[in-house]
């Protein structure tokens, strides 16, 4: 019998719902397509959700209410009891970052 990893399961539960969350200022595009999320952790143990962001410039004017809608979003999870998002400009957000689907959605 497998065993089935449970933080493997959260964490990509917690990515398939941050796909949810859509750029206030490009709202064709979801904050992972757009590349500004750049980590996503789950703590089993204490049932801690972490998002990392990179917004795209650093006076990005959408950044609070993105930090908001994040939060908000991986908050309505069951498994998640609390959940942070932190902001990172330690390495700076490109256009590469942009996945296929968000160049698909961004062209559209």
């Amino acid at each position: 019998m497998e065993t089935v990893n449970m933080t493997d399961v959260a964490t990509q539960q917690l990515w398939e719902a941050l796909q949810a969350v859509k750029d206030p200022e490009i709202p064709v595009i979801s904050v992972v397509d757009l590349g500004i999320i750049t980590a996503v952790r789950w703590h089993e143990q204490t049932g801690l959700a972490e998002v990392v962001m990179t917004p795209t410039f650093t006076a990005c004017p959408a950044t609070k209410v993105m930090q908001e809608q994040i939060q908000a979003c991986v908050a309505t999870l069951p498994f998640v009891k609390e959940a942070t998002v932190t902001i990172d400009f330690s390495e700076p957000w490109n256009s590469n970052r942009i996945s296929e689907r968000g160049k698909q959605q961004l062209k559209a």
